[in-house]
């Protein structure tokens, strides 16, 4: 007659570790839920593990043998146990063997109280592993360019913020009425969950390879490298273009899955950033000052009013240099007196590390535009 008995056995690189070789222990299971905030929806849960028993045997040489055994068999490389139990029908009769938990597990500790162990020696083995849950969303949260989509699931949590860009108080506009922008930022803190992890069924062997693959494939559509915004952040109600900064996986190793925190930042205008200066020569009457050593003073004379040096400077950062130097020709225009001569010395500059386009033009004016203070 076949035996209906639980299972318990460790598997690692050092063999197999029955305990129907033995007396089988008391299992003790908690669910341990990680979140960072209270609503989070999550796709995997902690599972605690305790198993407390004991060898029995004629001696204590009996008894040390069995801790060694199963100590050696823990200790080696990577450890996962079995666990099923029989199911019967109604009548007594067996129906069928439920697979409780198999696969790898994290080892916490062996604990071997203190004891004579002559003829019983008491343990206790505590461990932990990962289930998969099919995460309860509360909306979708998508990342889209033309690499891909990403769907986020679980749904991270997310950090919104919202900052000026300008230096000092002031009401948001340029000198031609346009709005500066202000910089939006955005963080995503969530985990990617190995699909060979089993739905609320207990580990699996955990492929390293699969999930890297799941990563990979999320660094290549958030780091696409591409003019302009990353992609569409899509998150619930809120759909904005984004500029992806980084992409970080937290401390893991690549085992049934591991945390990631995504940068994102957008503007809301099209002027990124925005410096304008204008400088002032300041008038005077081209003063001749001749000195008289041997007189004991100096000869003043004074000629005609002078001109006005006007110094302007633009510097405009926008999504693209073409659309920079659209915004600096209209700020200038705004900014620029009539009339005047454009002397030798100015430039444009344009710089490829932000997207800005910067204008310096000196001109003079006969007439002058602003009277000394």
């Amino acid at each position: 007659m076949p035996s209906y008995e639980v299972e318990i056995k460790f598997t690692s690189d050092a063999g197999d570790f029955s305990f129907n070789d033995y007396d089988l222990p008391l299992v003790s299971r908690s669910v341990a839920y990680s979140k960072r905030t209270p609503s989070e929806p999550i796709a995997r849960r902690r599972i605690n593990v305790t198993l407390n028993g004991f060898f029995t045997g004629d001696r204590h040489a009996d008894i040390v043998e069995k801790y060694s055994a199963l100590k050696t068999i823990l200790q080696s490389g990577k450890v996962s146990w079995y666990y099923r139990a029989p199911q019967f029908n109604n009548d007594g009769s067996f129906k069928e063997w439920i697979t409780i938990a198999d696969g790898p597990v994290y080892m916490v500790s062996l604990n071997e109280p203190e004891e004579w162990k002559e003829y019983d020696g008491n343990y206790s083995i505590s461990f932990y592993y990962f289930e998969r849950l099919v995460a309860n969303n509360p909306f979708s949260a998508t990342f889209v360019n033309s690499a891909g989509t990403i769907t986020f699931d679980p749904v991270p949590p997310w950090v919104h913020k919202i900052k000026h860009t300008r230096k000092v108080p002031g009401d948001g506009l340029s000198p031609s009425g346009a709005n500066i922008s202000s910089e939006g930022s955005i963080n995503l803190n969530g985990h990617i969950v190995d699909a060979n992890l089993n739905i609320n069924s207990g580990p699996t062997d955990s492929v390293a390879a699969d999930l890297y693959s799941s990563i990979n494939t999320m660094q290549n559509i958030l780091m696409l490298n591409k003019s302009g915004t990353s992609g569409i952040l899509n998150y619930g109600p809120f759909s904005k273009a984004v500029y992806v900064d980084s992409f970080d996986l937290a401390e893991g190793v690549l085992q049934n899955s591991i945390d990631y925190s995504i940068s994102m930042k957008y503007y809301t205008s099209e002027i990124i950033s925005l410096s304008t200066k204008r400088s002032y020569s300041r008038l005077h009457y081209n003063p001749k000052i001749i000195e008289r050593p041997a007189c004991g003073d100096r000869l003043i004379k004074y000629g005609n009013l002078s001109g006005q040096n006007v110094n302007y400077f633009i510097k405009i950062s926008a999504e693209s240099l073409s659309t920079a130097r659209s915004l600096v020709a209209t700020e200038y225009a705004t900014l620029l007196v009539a009339g005047g001569v454009e002397m030798p010395g100015g430039n444009e500059i344009w710089n490829d590390d932000d997207n800005s386009v910067t204008l310096n033009v000196n001109k003079f004016y006969n007439n002058y535009i602003l009277s000394n203070l």
